[in-house]
């Protein structure tokens, strides 16, 4: 009898401490209060910004520098922080009722080519969270004008002006006049949320952009970023374009439509928000080259250069370490001139050719998809430690034509997830095994 107790209390501990072992993770923080106080003021209290948070723990900061392991609502720690390049803090006018705005940070100056960042750091990639900038400067003669950019995805505008010249409010929460709203924003590759501001200058007053404080609320009504099955982009110029079909198929499904040479929190085949990107290096544009039946070579990026040393790179990112995908690279200049000639090289482990051509000087095919022709495949790509698959290109110089080497879309399916960790798996078999013994036992009594 001892020894089957002992037994079924070992298999126990043992079932729980794998399963903490292989499921255990650090919550990322829902609510975080942000208050920046002046050097000479006392800690304030009780504050409420423009989202409440009266009666929650507040972050109180006397520094113009960067911060980290930011407390959450309840008072946790968090691995979340912020960088900026702003001065101070100051305080400028009486207290107001609402002491957020009493003082913070700013920037003097107010010239065309002046520009303030603020970047929250620390994030999970891909979630999207909710972001009210406290922004308001109450002395009379200064007072506060001008217009904080969301550089990441959000559902709201982009850019948000805060002007207080005609009316001080220090009174209550008012949009435009002392607070700017970002809803849905998604977390970049980094997990950062990056913000840019600039003083706009004004002749009754000596104007200035603060940042008082800021609350950062994680939306829970959108679900966390899909696990990537399927994906696709198309580089467009100077119009998105409907009804793209990629050499992988992808008619009717989603497709992400850029002018831009990187771009982060793509949406998957189904619409919803991953934690894919990419990033390109010596790769311009995006051109356009002709209008052939298969839109997505009709315009992309591209490098000129066909010399011996040119290189161009392009990274996919977000991914998952160790899961397998296959990557359909569309490669093709339909311009008649011009065309397109050159190597791409897969970095990364892949079952296909390393280095695969893309040539259409023999002739150019805008109808159909042909491998080598017009797009190339590698296949069983594994996914670095960094999250990543890396391409090289190259192109080559023809003598008949200018040519060149474009990226004009991607396409890219997982066809199996990362195997794990010797260890972690180890102790999965180890918890399910402990599991089992204890079934056992208890059938047996």
């Amino acid at each position: 009898m001892m020894i089957a107790t002992r037994t079924r209390t070992l298999a126990f501990v043992l079932a729980i401490a794998a399963t903490m072992l292989v499921a255990g993770s650090v919550a990322s923080a829902a609510i975080i209060n942000m208050n920046i106080r002046w050097s000479g003021s006392t800690t304030q209290s009780p504050l409420v910004g423009p989202a409440g948070g009266l009666g929650e723990t507040w972050n109180n900061f006397q520094t113009s520098g960067n911060q980290s392991a930011l407390l959450d609502s309840t008072g946790a720690p968090t691995s979340v922080g912020y960088t900026t390049n702003l001065g101070g803090p100051d305080r400028w006018g009486w207290p107001p009722n609402l002491e957020l705005i009493l003082d913070g940070l700013r920037n003097f100056d107010t010239s065309s080519t002046n520009s303030q960042a603020f970047t929250i750091n620390g994030l999970t990639v891909g979630v999207q969270y909710d972001l009210w900038i406290a922004s308001a400067n109450l002395n009379s003669s200064q007072r506060s004008q001008g217009e904080w950019t969301m550089i990441n995805p959000t559902a709201s505008a982009t850019v948000q002006t805060v002007d207080n010249t005609a009316n001080i409010n220090g009174t209550t929460w008012e949009l435009g006049n002392n607070y700017v709203l970002f809803e849905n924003v998604v977390a970049d590759i980094f997990g950062e949320i990056a913000v840019t501001g600039h003083s706009r200058d004004d002749n009754s007053y000596d104007t200035r952009l603060p940042l008082n404080g800021f609350q950062l609320v994680e939306d829970t009504s959108v679900p966390p970023p899909e696990s990537l099955t399927f994906l696709n982009v198309n580089i467009y110029r100077p119009d998105p374009q409907t009804g793209l079909v990629g050499p992988a198929g992808g008619l009717g499904e989603t497709w992400n439509q850029l002018n831009t040479n990187s771009a982060n929190g793509l949406l998957d085949s189904d619409g919803a928000v991953t934690s894919a990107g990419y990033t390109s290096t010596n790769l311009g544009g995006p051109d356009q080259w002709g209008t052939p039946s298969l839109g997505l070579i009709a315009s992309g990026l591209r490098n000129f250069d066909t010399g011996a040393n040119n290189s161009q790179q392009f990274v996919i990112n977000g991914l998952t370490e160790g899961d397998l995908y296959d990557v359909w690279i569309a490669s093709a200049n339909v311009n008649n001139g011009q065309r397109s000639q050159g190597e791409w090289t897969m970095i990364n482990p892949t079952t296909s050719a390393a280095v695969q051509t893309a040539d259409n000087t023999g002739g150019i095919n805008g109808d159909t998809w042909e491998l080598g022709n017009n797009y190339l495949l590698f296949e069983n790509v594994v996914v670095d430690a960094s999250g990543e698959i890396v391409l090289d290109g190259h192109a080559r110089r023809d003598n008949s034509f200018d040519t060149r080497l474009p990226l004009n879309g991607f396409q890219l399916t997982r066809i199996a997830a990362a195997v794990p960790e010797p260890s972690t798996f180890l102790l999965g078999c180890l918890g399910l095994l402990g599991l089992c013994v204890l079934r056992r036992r208890r059938r047996r009594s």
